[in-house]
């Protein structure tokens, strides 16, 4: 039978008295491939927004063209930075306020993002807009050097930094994957806004 000794972390069978196989885990200090679920711990979600915008996570606003999600990712920079309510009476907790991050994927930031910020309410002193930067890795990168006080990062909109038509599920969860370990790390929020085109049968009026 072969014998996978000194391999860490695999399943090997071993000869066990009276010829009885059994099977044990080699100890090793790497992590093992399989735990039970009992040693994962447990941790509760913290809201910037209750029950609409989490912290040390990802969010996703996603809609057609022309739907509003630049003036909505303004809106939230304003809430971050400067205690604007988002919606009547609600308003980012204090605790999850502070400075905001945006990558600006569209047209120029002096003529758009940053006047879009200023006319939402947003205190442009703790504001920071990134453009000419155009993948999603190279976006992660950045993110790694900001200053430790920012608390929102906006991605707008995600199709200027990555190509998501042809981008694998395996590729797309490794790159979210990261952006929540960034937001875990630097207790962030992290908001991406994402154009969706509805599709409709052929000769069918378009949805707005």
């Amino acid at each position: 039978m072969e014998n996978h000794d000194n391999i860490p972390g695999q399943w090997t069978s071993v000869e066990a008295p009276h010829n009885v196989n059994s099977v044990r885990l080699l100890e090793s200090a790497a992590t093992p491939l399989f735990e039970p679920a009992s040693t994962i711990k447990h941790r509760s979600v913290k809201w910037a927004i209750d029950d609409h915008i989490p912290l040390e996570d990802v969010t996703l606003f996603a809609g057609p063209k022309k739907s509003g999600k630049s003036l909505t990712i303004a809106r939230l920079i304003a809430c971050f930075t400067n205690n604007v309510p988002f919606a009547p009476g609600v308003f980012v907790n204090t605790d999850a306020q502070g400075y905001a991050l945006l990558y600006n994927g569209e047209r120029a930031k002096e003529s758009f993002a940053s006047p879009r910020c200023a006319a939402a309410g947003a205190d442009m002193s703790k504001v920071y807009i990134r453009d000419k930067i155009y993948s999603l890795e190279d976006v992660i990168a950045d993110i790694e050097k900001a200053p430790p006080n920012v608390r929102l990062i906006g991605i707008d909109p995600l199709k200027a930094f990555a190509d998501v038509a042809h981008m694998s599920d395996k590729r797309a969860r490794q790159l979210l994957d990261k952006l929540a370990d960034i937001a875990r790390r630097n207790q962030a929020a992290v908001v991406i806004m994402h154009h969706v085109t509805l599709r409709r049968p052929k000769g069918a009026p378009n949805v707005r």
